[in-house]
C-alpha cells in the first residue's frame, strides 16, 4: 500500500525521475512556461515553487542550494553555463517578482487536445505574472468598455424594428375606398 508516500514515481528509476524534474526545472526557469503531461507538472510543481522561495532568501548558502538541486550543465558556447544563466534569471525577475507573496508561485493548466500515442493529458506549467499586468490589462479593459456603452434607452431604440411613420401609412378610410373602387 502507498500510505503517506508522496513522491510521484512517472514510471521511470529514481535517477531518471531526479533527471527528468531537474531538466523540467531548468526549463521552466528559462522559459518561466512549458507544455508537458499532467502528472510531470504535479511532480515539478513543488520544486518550482521551493527554487522561488530559496531565491527570495537572497543569501549565498540558498544560492548554493540552487545550484545543488539544479546541477551543472554546460551550453555549447564555452564559458557559459545554462544553470547559472537560470539562477540569474530567478534572482532578477522571479524573486522580486514575489517579494510579497507567500506561496503558490506556480499554476497548471489543462490544454484540451491530448497527447499522440499514450493519450496523456497535457498542460502548461508557468510561473504566475506579474500583478502589476494584471491591474493594467483590467484598467485598459474598462477604458475600452466606457467608450463602447449605450444607455438603456438608446440600446433598446436600436434593437427594437423600426415603425413606420403615420403619414407613410395608407388610413384605413383610404384602405375602404381603394377596396370600394375595385
Amino acid at each position: 500500500m502507498r500510505h503517506l508516500e508522496v513522491t510521484r514515481k512517472l514510471g521511470v528509476t529514481a535517477p531518471h525521475r531526479r533527471a527528468l524534474i531537474r531538466s523540467l526545472a531548468l526549463a521552466l526557469l528559462e522559459r518561466e512556461t512549458i507544455q508537458t503531461t499532467r502528472s510531470r507538472a504535479k511532480a515539478m510543481k513543488p520544486l518550482a515553487d521551493r527554487m522561488v522561495t530559496l531565491a527570495k532568501r537572497g543569501d549565498l548558502h540558498s544560492r548554493r542550494q540552487l545550484f545543488k538541486m539544479l546541477g551543472s550543465t554546460q551550453t555549447q558556447h564555452p564559458g557559459e553555463n545554462r544553470v547559472r544563466l537560470a539562477v540569474e534569471n530567478l534572482y532578477k525577475t522571479l524573486a522580486p517578482r514575489f517579494k510579497d507573496r507567500q506561496g503558490g508561485y506556480t499554476r497548471i493548466l489543462l490544454l484540451a487536445p491530448r497527447r499522440v500515442g499514450d493519450y496523456a493529458e497535457r498542460c502548461l506549467l508557468q510561473y504566475l505574472p506579474p500583478p502589476e499586468d494584471k491591474k493594467e490589462k483590467r484598467q485598459a479593459e474598462a477604458d475600452k468598455g466606457k467608450g463602447r456603452k449605450k444607455p438603456a434607452k438608446e440600446a433598446k431604440a436600436a434593437k427594437a424594428p423600426k415603425k413606420e411613420k403615420e403619414e407613410d401609412k395608407p388610413s384605413k378610410q383610404a384602405k375602404a375606398t381603394k377596396e370600394k373602387d375595385k
